[in-house]
């Protein structure tokens, strides 16, 4: 009995170091399960696509269908631009959603406030007899669409894009923030943001931009009306050719008599979006004339002042950074 114990002693070091082996090698393969080839580790990398901005790997990842859509926001810029409000990420545990399906949960904020992203992934395979593959389940791409008043362009994440017709549809990834703006030298708008965080088999998120006329548009339109005005009052005659006021009758002018007018109050300047185009509001002022009239049976003359208000219409074309106001009087 003596003589076998150091076989017995060999044999039982080489049965606990094969256990620990087969123990060792279980542990490997979790651990590369839960590390390498878990659900968990394809968000992971979908996640990183989208911050990177690299929207081939992220629509690969996703094995996602773009839509009939603008495909502007899917790489680049607008893509990276919508990651970057999409804060202290957390991806949930997975749970099983039918034959060899799971949903994981990845809660996030934006803008403070927290929102969860459900993803469905299905086991599309075993790798090595021990290692379990998983992919997202396939799916359509979600939408944003952009509108904005009177425009065929925008910036979009950063990127200008164009809007035909005054609004577009864009494919997105998700989540992410989208956030749309529209500025020129005339008009702007607020800024118009979206968060989609959810697929949208079948609806769109709006982003709406309600360009407005800028003070330089305000301004500058408001000159030229004055301008004309001014050049109105610098007419010698009761009635000034192709302009808004006059003053009715024909008084006797004593001799050498001027006639003179001022105006003493200007149109305030109203510009509105009105069937695709911007019209000025009915514009109205007040002007005075003078001179100096002679009765012509007595030959005293006297001062003539007389006040008049006026109304007139004008037609405003905006191009190419450029105005025209074209006054129409009746």
């Amino acid at each position: 009995m003596h003589a076998s114990s150091p076989a017995v002693r060999i044999a039982a070091a080489w049965l606990l170091g094969l256990t620990l082996a087969i123990a060792a090698g279980i542990l490997t393969i979790f651990l590369v399960n839960v590390n390498v080839y878990s659900p968990q580790q394809q968000i992971k990398a979908y996640l990183q696509a989208l911050e990177d901005g690299d929207g081939s790997e992220a629509l690969g990842l996703l094995r996602a269908t773009v839509p009939n859509a603008n495909p502007a926001m899917l790489d680049g810029e607008g893509l990276q631009s919508a990651m970057d409000g999409v804060e202290d990420v957390r991806i949930g545990e997975a749970a099983p959603d039918g034959d060899e399906r799971v949903t994981i949960p990845v809660e996030y904020s934006v803008d403070g406030n927290t929102l969860t992203t459900t993803f469905t992934l299905e086991k599309v395979d075993t790798v090595w007899m021990f290692f379990d593959e998983w992919a997202f389940v396939p799916s359509v791409l979600p939408t944003v669409s952009a509108s904005v008043v009177n425009g065929n362009h925008a910036t979009m994440n950063g990127e200008k894009v164009g809007l035909p017709g005054g609004d577009e549809t864009f494919a997105v990834f998700y989540p992410g923030e989208y956030t749309a703006s529209y500025a020129t030298k005339y008009f702007s708008a607020e800024p118009a943001e979206v968060t989609v965080s959810t697929r949208q088999d079948s609806s769109s998120s709006q982003l709406t931009l309600a360009a407005e006329p800028t003070q330089q548009l305000i301004n500058d339109v408001d000159a030229s009306l004055q301008k004309y005005l001014n050049d109105c009052a610098k007419q010698d005659v009761f009635y000034p050719d192709n302009c808004p006021f006059s003053h009715p009758g024909t008084p006797f002018l004593a001799p050498g008599a001027d006639i003179s007018w001022s105006v003493t109050e200007y149109p305030t300047v109203e510009i509105d979006a009105f069937n695709g185009d911007w019209v000025l509001k009915p514009l109205t002022g007040t002007a005075v004339v003078r001179s100096q009239q002679i009765d012509t049976f007595s030959g005293v003359i006297t001062p003539l002042k007389a006040e008049h208000d006026y109304r007139f219409t004008a037609r405003l074309n905006v191009s190419d950074g450029s105005i025209s106001v074209t006054p129409v009087v009746e």
